[in-house]
């Protein structure tokens, strides 16, 4: 049987670990979620972040593949999602502003 206090620390660890790789868009009547790694620059190739917003049936998808490579036991995927989309800690986008800067 599991330790429960184990499990919930790794939750909140889980949960802490999505909400600094993704990040919630609310535009247009709809939820999705931004992968921001993607959004970083790629210097090596002088190209654009390239911006996608995943649907939220996608994102669940998306999430739930990120916390299976975590490493790090987590009881329910499901409720690590859920808590996602709801905790006040996560970041949510609710415009989208294109620049004409030139790439650093």
């Amino acid at each position: 049987m599991a330790n429960l206090a184990i499990t919930q620390q790794a939750g909140v660890t889980a949960l802490a670990t999505l909400q600094t790789e993704f990040a919630i868009y609310c535009g247009n009547g709809a939820f999705g979620v931004i992968d921001l790694a993607a959004l970083r620059r790629n210097s090596a190739y002088r190209l654009a972040p390239r911006l996608v917003i995943f649907p939220r049936s996608e994102a669940n998808t998306l999430l739930r593949r990120r916390l299976e490579t975590l490493g790090v036991p987590v009881a329910t995927p499901k409720s690590v999602i859920e808590s996602f989309w709801v905790d006040p800690a996560t970041t949510v986008y609710d415009s989208i502003t294109f620049s004409t800067s030139p790439l650093l």
